[in-house]
This record gives structure tokens, C-alpha cells and sequence, in this order.
């Protein structure tokens, strides 16, 4: 039996987002759309961006959608797609604002260069996360749940209670 409750199919949804499984994410939010539930209130089901803002230069401050975040690099997770205002304060005074949407589901990566006046972005879902465990090779998320990566939610495992208890022991 494949998970139909939108609670669930949000909750895998959104691990497999930040667990940079896009195709996954694609899937459970594809089966959330086909929803009574989505089509009432879709902006309960929303999944989040990533933010990463640097500069070229030191010291410089970050404002997003008009509040001070702190020094570059920053990192901002859980931002509501839709269109935000970055603005860099350099220590000279100097600003540059830019005005950018964020669409749902990616990592915006998003550099200021102040001595060519020019912001460079980079847009994906790409990624790659790495568990590292004591007395243990270090092993990919992909390989870590190679049984999760379905084409059908139909085909996801369903572990008994005793083996969750298991791997939550182990």
C-alpha cells in the first residue's frame, strides 16, 4: 500500500528535499498535487529553499527582506519561495540590493562581487550527503537508503515495528 495521507507524503517529501533526492521529493509532492487536501490550502504544502549568500569582500553584512542576518557567508534554510530582497552592506558603506525569486525546492547560491559591481548566482537541487559513523566506512545517503529510491511509492518498504526498533537500537 503506497503512503496517501498528505501529512506523510509532505513529511517524505521534505526528507527526501533535504536529503538532496530530487526525483524522490518529485514523486511524493507529485502524488500530494493529485489531493483533495493540496487543492484547499497549497501553500501548506510548500517546500522550502535554501539560501547561501557570500561575498568577495570581508566582513560584509547580509540583510534579507529587510532584517539584518549577519556577516557573508550566511546560510538561510526554510525561506518560503516567492520573490526576496538580499542587500550587502560592505564595511566601506557601499550596498548593492538585489531583488531575485526563489523557487521552490532549490539551494540558491547567490555571490556578490563589489570590484565588478555584479552578483553571480547558482540554482540547484543537487547535492550530496555523506554519513559518517564511528567504526564504520563513511557511506552516501543514496547508498544509506538505495530501498527508498522508488519510481512508485507503492514499492517503498514496509518495515515491521520490530525491525524500526532494530535500526533505532543498532
Amino acid at each position: 500500500m503506497a503512503p496517501k495521507e498528505p501529512l506523510v507524503l509532505f513529511t517524505l517529501a521534505k526528507a527526501f528535499h533535504y536529503g538532496y533526492l530530487p526525483n524522490q521529493a518529485d514523486l511524493c509532492m507529485k502524488k500530494l498535487r493529485e489531493h483533495q487536501a493540496f487543492s484547499r490550502n497549497s501553500e501548506k504544502w510548500v517546500l522550502p529553499v535554501e539560501v547561501f549568500i557570500k561575498c568577495d569582500s570581508e566582513k560584509t553584512k547580509v540583510m534579507f527582506d529587510e532584517k539584518e542576518i549577519g556577516i557573508c557567508p550566511v546560510r538561510i534554510a526554510g525561506v518560503f519561495p516567492g520573490i526576496h530582497t538580499i542587500e550587502w552592506i560592505l564595511q566601506e558603506g557601499q550596498t548593492k540590493a538585489l531583488k531575485l525569486p526563489l523557487k521552490e525546492g532549490t539551494t540558491h547560491k547567490i555571490r556578490y562581487h563589489p570590484s565588478e559591481d555584479r552578483t553571480s548566482e547558482e540554482v540547484s537541487r543537487d547535492g550530496l550527503v555523506t554519513v559518517y559513523s564511528p567504526n564504520q566506512e563513511p557511506i552516501t545517503l543514496p547508498e544509506l537508503v538505495k530501498n527508498y529510491l522508488v519510481d512508485d511509492l507503492f514499492n517503498l518498504p514496509k518495515p515491521s515495528v520490530s525491525e524500526i526498533v532494530s535500526l533505532i537500537k543498532n
